[in-house]
């Protein structure tokens, strides 16, 4: 029996030496710890750590163990850095009171996952830590979504904290020696809030309605397309373009001045430095008062013409002074200041009421006010959530700019489709545009992905809309018989065969240069110049360069179309 009480007076010696040998040392206690960490999109961590202790005994040796790859160390004590694996870093006391120690030092990561960051802060002291304020900071701002904290592997969410935009500050309690503080911030994390699904639901609905309305008032009755040779009778280009395109431009009335010209009341020059000259061959005898006010107002001397000039210039009867006062020539001294003032005053009529009511519904027209109702409520929507949800309201005035901006880029994307046409070349730069605007926006989309995908919903809903708004008004029936009249001609062109436009010519050499002014508004200018190139036509009489060729005219008719496009505003 007193061997085994000896045994046990042993077993028990030994426990208490062990216990003894691994209790925390009394000689100093961990008053508070302040850690500021920063991470960039390159996985530099900045790490600048505060310590303040309270030392119960002189002669004190306080250890903190950082990562082998730490660099630029900084500390406010003498210190001594053993290294084995890592860098343990003992600074000791000499006297018994308070102390503050400041910790800098910096670690590069290799990059494992483009949107995953996390920052490790672990107790590498050699004693418990009362308690831990932190602050985090990460390369763009962030949701409270994105964010989970781990401790010792276990997730936790008893911890104080609070975000702004890319900062986190926080602090945790009683944080033991080795225990392990994982921050993670996953930007890839998508995670669903109300605010987003509203946005996603309404620019559906809104898209929904949207098609439904041109259903009902937009969409024009069933025709058939069958080839036709030529315009129909009574129809100039403007005329065409309105029925077509279902608006005007500046161009419809340059493509007018070429088709005049072509029959003969006109003729068109270019000189070798591009400048223009415009001579007028013949009075206008015509019955139709839009070309007889744009011949008027190209000719007239005097600044001004009134709308009882243009009924005069109908009547041929009539012999006043005006008609005299026409000039017989325009050059480059003021051909632009007159080609100006005769779209205007063409335009001015085209573009009346009583013009666009011939071919198109009055009740379908006023519809487009609801189209634009829905564009403005998506995109305002898509714009400005970002911002609401990271709490920044006073930066909702630059979701209007990002609107405005949105639109006018959706808008010349759907008017200019067709990427072949030379003028159409703008349509690629707006398409850069827009992704530029996107990735201004990507601070606040990283923040969750959502956004980004509400804002591509958005912007299709406004692009799909906006087709809408483009084919609305619906035609009349009339104007639907002749718009199919014109697309059967735009269909003659593309598939007729040069055996068969031989048999055409014959009848009529004239009839590519008739069809000319018409192929620029169908956008097939450059299959009728190579059937003209082609089947040898000879020179227009009405259209003057010198050592002519197809290309040379073809160019020619672009600069005369870039004279007034800088002053289409609409």
């Amino acid at each position: 029996m007193k061997r085994a009480k000896y045994v046990l007076i042993v077993l028990f010696f030994i426990l208490f030496i062990q216990t003894s040998v691994t209790a925390k040392s009394p000689d100093y206690d961990i008053e508070s710890y302040n850690v500021e960490i920063s991470v960039d999109k390159d996985l530099n961590y900045t790490y600048n750590e505060n310590i303040n202790l309270v030392f119960n005994k002189s002669n004190t040796i306080v250890t903190k163990t950082i990562p082998y790859e730490a660099t630029d160390i900084n500390i406010n004590k003498n210190y001594v850095i053993e290294t084995n694996k890592d860098k343990l870093i003992k600074i000791s006391s000499k006297n018994n009171t308070h102390d503050s120690y400041t910790y800098k030092y910096k670690i590069k990561k290799d990059k494992e996952n483009d949107d995953i960051y996390i920052i490790e802060i672990d107790n590498n002291f050699n004693n418990d830590i009362s308690k831990l304020d932190f602050i985090l900071t990460y390369p763009s701002s962030f949701n409270k979504n994105n964010l989970t904290f781990y401790l010792n592997g276990k997730k936790v969410k008893d911890i104080t904290y609070k975000i702004n935009n890319q900062e986190l500050t926080g602090s945790i309690s009683n944080l033991k020696e080795d225990d392990k503080l994982l921050v993670i911030v996953d930007y890839g994390k998508i995670y669903v809030n109300s605010l987003t699904i509203i946005t996603i639901v309404i620019s559906i609905l809104l898209s929904l309605f949207s098609y439904i309305l041109w259903r009902i008032y937009g969409k024009d009755v069933k025709y058939t397309i069958e080839f036709e040779k030529n315009i129909p009778s009574k129809l100039n280009t403007i005329d065409v373009s309105l029925i077509e395109k279902g608006y005007l431009n500046n161009e419809n009335a340059i493509y007018l001045l070429l088709d005049l010209a072509n029959r003969g009341y006109l003729k068109i020059s270019e000189e070798e430095n591009n400048e223009f000259t415009i001579t007028r061959n013949k009075d206008y005898d015509g019955s139709n008062y839009k070309e007889a006010s744009f011949i008027r107002a190209l000719f007239r001397k005097n600044m001004t013409v009134n709308i009882s000039e243009y009924i005069e210039a109908l009547n041929k009867e009539s012999k006043t002074p005006y008609q005299k006062e026409l000039d017989k020539k325009i050059t480059k001294d003021n051909i632009k200041y007159r080609l100006i003032r005769a779209i205007k005053n063409v335009m001015s009529i085209s573009k009346s009421n009583e013009e666009k009511n011939k071919y198109f519904e009055t009740k379908s027209n006023n519809k487009k006010t609801y189209l634009l109702f829905s564009i403005t409520i998506i995109l305002v929507l898509i714009t400005s959530i970002p911002f609401i949800e990271i709490n920044k309201l006073y930066l909702l005035p630059i979701s209007v700019l990002f609107s405005s901006i949105s639109l006018f880029i959706l808008i010349n994307i759907v008017e200019n489709v067709d990427l072949k046409k030379k003028n159409n070349k703008i349509t690629i730069l707006l398409l850069f545009a827009i992704i530029a605007l996107i990735v201004l926006l990507t601070p606040s989309f990283k923040q969750n992905r959502i956004y980004f995908i509400a804002f591509l919903i958005g912007i299709m809903a406004v692009t799909f809309i906006l087709f809408l708004y483009k084919y609305m008004p619906k035609r009349t029936i009339h104007g639907t018989r002749l718009y199919s009249k014109i697309e059967g001609l735009k269909k003659y062109l593309n598939e007729v065969s040069d055996k068969e436009l031989k048999l055409v010519l014959k009848d009529n050499p004239n009839y590519l240069y008739d069809i000319l002014p018409y192929s620029y508004i169908l956008g097939i200018e450059s299959v009728v110049f190579n059937k003209l190139k082609k089947l040898n036509i000879e020179e227009p009489k009405w259209y003057k360069i010198d050592n002519f060729t197809y290309r040379k005219l073809f160019n020619s008719i672009n600069r005369l179309i870039n004279l007034v496009n800088e002053e289409d505003k609409e």
